[in-house]
Parts: C-alpha cells; sequence; structure tokens
C-alpha cells in the first residue's frame, strides 16, 4: 500500500522523447557493429584456411610477389644507403648550427639576468669611482683658477660702485635745484588762481542781489494776481451754491417718488409669484391693470408738478419718460426670464436622459469587464501550469550539467596539482643551474677588475646580496695609496640568512610556498 508504506528516496532518470530515440539509436548501432564483427572472423577463419591449403603449392601469387620483392630490396640496398649517409650527415650540420645558436641565446638571455645585470652594473659604478678620482683633481685646478677670476672680477666691481656713487651724487643736487625752481614756480600760479577765485566770487554775489531783487518783484505781481482770481472764485461759489440748493429740493421730491414706485415693485413682484401659478392669460389682464395703475400715478404727478412751475414741470416730463423706459425694460425682463425658464427646463430633461444612458452604459462596461476577468484568469492557470512545467525540465537538465561540471572540476585540480609539482623539480634545477653560472660570471668580473685595479667592493657587495648573504660584522681592509690591487687584508664577517639550509634548498621551499597559494587561488575561483 502507498499510503501506509514509507517513500524511499531513489534516483529517477527522466528522459525526453528525442532523447529516448537517440538512445534507441546508439542501441541498434551497437547491434550492428556485433553483426559487423562476426562476419569478419568468419572471414578471417577462411583465409587460414585458404592459406594452409596452399603452403605447398610453388606458383603461388603470393611466393611470386615475395620473389619480385627480394630482386627490388637487392637493386635498391646501395641507393638507400647513399640516401642515409647524407641524411646523416645534414643532420650533424643542422646540429653544430642548433647547438651555437642556443649558445649565443643563452648568453644573451644570461646577460639579460637581474643579478648579472647588478654585476655588470657594480663593475660601471667600480669604473666610475676610478674616473671620478682623476675628475676631482681636474676640479681643483679649476676651482683655483676661477677664484682667481673672481678677485679680480670683484676688485673691478668694487671700482665701479665707487663711480657709480659718485655719479649719483652730482644728479641729487641737480634734482634739488629743479625741484626748489618748481617749488616757486607752483606757489606764483597759486596765488595767481586764489586772486581770480576771489573776482568770480564777487560776481556771483552781485548776480545773486540782482536775481532776489527780481524774485521780490515777481512776488508782488502775483499777489495781485491771486488777490483778483480769489474775487472771481467767490462770485463762482455763490452762484454753483444756489444751483445746489435747488437741486437738493428737486433731489427730495424725485426720492418721494422712487420711494412710490419702490412700493409699488414690490406690490408688482408679490402679484407677479401669484399671477405664475394661473394661466397665461391672466397674466395679460394682470399686466394691463398694472399699467393703468402707473398711469394714473403719472397723472397725479404731473397735476401736481405743473402747479410748482415751469422749471419743475421740465423735471416731471424727465421722470415720466424715465418710468416709460424702466416699464418697458421690465416688459423685456420678464419676457427674457420666461424664455430662460423654458430652456432650463429643456436642459434638465436632457440632462436627466443623458445620465439614464449614462448607467445603462456603465452597467454594459461592467458586464464587458467581469467577462474578461474570468477570461484573463483562465489565461493566467495555463501559462503558470505551463510555466511549472518547464521549471521542472530546466531543474532536471540542470542537475545533469552541475554533476558533469563537479566532476570536471575535481579532474582538473588533479591535474593542475601534478603541473604545479612538476613546475616546482623543473624551477629547483634552473635555479641551480642559474646560480652556478653567476658565480663564474661573479668571478670572472673579480679577476679582471683586480687585474686592472678597480675598488672590488661593490662588486664583492653585489655578489653576496643577491646569493643571500649580507654584511653583519666588521670591514677591516687596508688600502696602500688608491690601488685596490694592493689591498694587504679584507675581512668580512658573514651570516646566511637561512643557517639550517643551502641556498638551492632555500629557493625551493620558497618557490613550493608560492605555487601551493596559487593552487588556492585557482579553487577558490
Amino acid at each position: 500500500d502507498l499510503i501506509t508504506r514509507k517513500l524511499e528516496h531513489k534516483t529517477v532518470l527522466v528522459l525526453d522523447k528525442s532523447e529516448w530515440d537517440r538512445i534507441r539509436g546508439h542501441i541498434q548501432l551497437l547491434h550492428k557493429d556485433a553483426e559487423y564483427e562476426e562476419k569478419q572472423m568468419l572471414w578471417e577463419k577462411l583465409k587460414e584456411k585458404s592459406i594452409f591449403m596452399v603452403k605447398d603449392w610453388e606458383k603461388t601469387i603470393q611466393n611470386e610477389r615475395e620473389r619480385r620483392e627480394a630482386g627490388n630490396n637487392t637493386r635498391l640496398e646501395p641507393i638507400d644507403k647513399r640516401k642515409t649517409n647524407e641524411q646523416k650527415a645534414l643532420r650533424v650540420e643542422q646540429e653544430t648550427e642548433k647547438r651555437e645558436y642556443l649558445a649565443k641565446c643563452q648568453r644573451a638571455q644570461h646577460y639579460n639576468k637581474h643579478d648579472i645585470k647588478i654585476l655588470n652594473q657594480s663593475l660601471r659604478f667600480s669604473e666610475i669611482l676610478r674616473i671620478q678620482e682623476a675628475q676631482i683633481i681636474f676640479n681643483k685646478k679649476l676651482k683655483a683658477q676661477e677664484e682667481k677670476k673672481e678677485k679680480e672680477y670683484a676688485e673691478k666691481c668694487r671700482k665701479d660702485a665707487q663711480e657709480y656713487t659718485k655719479q649719483k651724487q652730482v644728479e641729487e643736487k641737480e634734482r634739488a635745484g629743479k625741484i626748489l625752481k618748481n617749488k616757486e614756480d607752483l606757489l606764483a600760479q597759486i596765488k595767481e588762481k586764489e586772486e581770480k577765485k576771489l573776482n568770480e566770487e564777487q560776481e556771483k554775489e552781485r548776480e545773486r542781489e540782482d536775481m532776489i531783487n527780481i524774485k521780490k518783484e515777481i512776488e508782488t505781481a502775483e499777489k495781485c494776481a491771486d488777490h483778483e482770481t480769489a474775487k472771481k472764485k467767490k462770485i463762482f461759489r455763490q452762484q454753483i451754491n444756489d444751483y445746489f440748493d435747488k437741486q437738493e429740493e428737486f433731489n427730495e421730491k424725485k426720492k418721494h417718488t422712487e420711494d412710490l414706485e419702490e412700493r409699488l415693485i414690490e406690490i408688482y413682484r408679490i402679484s407677479k409669484q401669484k399671477i405664475e401659478k394661473m394661466q397665461k392669460q391672466k397674466e395679460h389682464e394682470v399686466l394691463h391693470e398694472c399699467l393703468k395703475r402707473k398711469e394714473k400715478i403719472t397723472d397725479q404727478l404731473v397735476k401736481l408738478q405743473q402747479k410748482k412751475g415751469d422749471y419743475d414741470s421740465t423735471l416731471i416730463q424727465r421722470a415720466a419718460a424715465e418710468n416709460e423706459v424702466t416699464h418697458k425694460w421690465r416688459m423685456k425682463k420678464l419676457a427674457y426670464e420666461h424664455c430662460l425658464k423654458e430652456e432650463r427646463k429643456k436642459a434638465y430633461e436632457e440632462f436627466l436622459q443623458q445620465k439614464a444612458q449614462s448607467k445603462k452604459d456603465e452597467e454594459k462596461l461592467r458586464k464587458r469587464e467581469m467577462i474578461q476577468r474570468l477570461k484573463e484568469v483562465e489565461i493566467n492557470c495555463r501559462f503558470y501550469k505551463a510555466q511549472h512545467e518547464k521549471y521542472i525540465k530546466t531543474t532536471q537538465e540542470m542537475r545533469k550539467t552541475y554533476q558533469k561540471q563537479t566532476k570536471e572540476r575535481e579532474d582538473g585540480t588533479r591535474r593542475d596539482r601534478e603541473e604545479g609539482e612538476k613546475l616546482v623539480k623543473h624551477t629547483t634545477k634552473m635555479y641551480e643551474e642559474d646560480d652556478k653560472s653567476y658565480l663564474k660570471y661573479a668571478d670572472e668580473i673579480i679577476q679582471d677588475s683586480t687585474k686592472k685595479g678597480r675598488y672590488l667592493y661593490p662588486i664583492l657587495h653585489a655578489r653576496e646580496e643577491e646569493i643571500g648573504i649580507h654584511y653583519c660584522g666588521y670591514k677591516d681592509f687596508y688600502t696602500s695609496h688608491r690601488n685596490p690591487a694592493t689591498w694587504n687584508t679584507v675581512k668580512f664577517k658573514l651570516v646566511c640568512t637561512r643557517k639550517d639550509m643551502d641556498l638551492p634548498a632555500f629557493r625551493k621551499l620558497n618557490l613550493q610556498q608560492s605555487t601551493e597559494h596559487c593552487l588556492a587561488q585557482n579553487l577558490r575561483k
């Protein structure tokens, strides 16, 4: 029973149809190869039996072929020997040329090394020291000559300075005389300018007095003109006050009429509200009654105004004309308001219709959106299922690839370790050979420098530093008058950097540590 039994985790091979067909093809090819091998075995057995039957025959194809080959071999042996001798001679020549070329390359490579460059630099330094001593002697002679020339030049400069001071004193005296003359001239010019300024100021004061007198005359004339204008203004003000008094009386009468009109307008407004409820026929009757009342009021006002005089009659006529204009304007306003009400009703009805239609459209859109959402949900479910299946397939393929990659990495690390060990052995051999060649070259340079009389200290110092030995004790050497070839004693107390091992062993250990560090970094990557 699958429910009660515990499941065991086992590896399962999942294959596509294409992979299964490929494996089936490989199996069929293996069957075909087995059939071909069986046929080949039968053919070889038949061949062996035929050879066994033809052993005793003399004139067979194989025997004739062997005879021909024997004759050809006897004829071609001297030719082959001659060719082999020529090839050997060419090889010997090529090997000699190769050895010479390799020797040249090794020399060039040997001289381009760092340690040998340092030896050559020390040799140059010793040669420079020898040349420098000769230059020091030459420089001392030059300094003595230059000191003489400097003394002569200093005396000459001192004489020139004395002459220059004398000339300066004479020039300063001449300048002082010129400055005094210029001062006197300036004082005279300043006095003339002051006198001119005084004269100009006096003339300006006279002009100011004249201007003051002219201003006084103008002020008196202006006062007279102002007095006359004030009289005229008083007369004009009295006329204006009379006019305003009359106008105030007229305005009081006008206010009385306006109050009456306002009361009538209020009555008309109240009646208008009642009339709007009634039918259209009653509206015309009410308007005629209002007009009759207004005419009576205007007749009464005209009668009252006729008694007051001609001036009042003109004002009443104007008020009547204004009342007529206001009546016409109000009638037009009523008609315009009636039209506006009808237009508002129509607009409101249209608005209600549009609102109802918009609600219907919104309901349709909601239904469509619901249908589209359901369709989208179905499509998303299908898409997620397909994606899940693809994810399972990709994970299975990735597992296989990761297993292959891990195996390849393990093989690569193993190979890298083997190659690193080989490189360590090879490099240790190279270092030993380099040390031997370096020491030989250093001995040659030391012998040559002792013959030519150079300083040996920089060469020995460079050699000992390159080998790994430094000077830590005393350096007692006694020279006999700048000739290094005649040094009596040179005592160096030398201490190796590693007392427990030689130089090649020390280099081998250092190289081994560096290779292990590089391998560890590659494994991390």
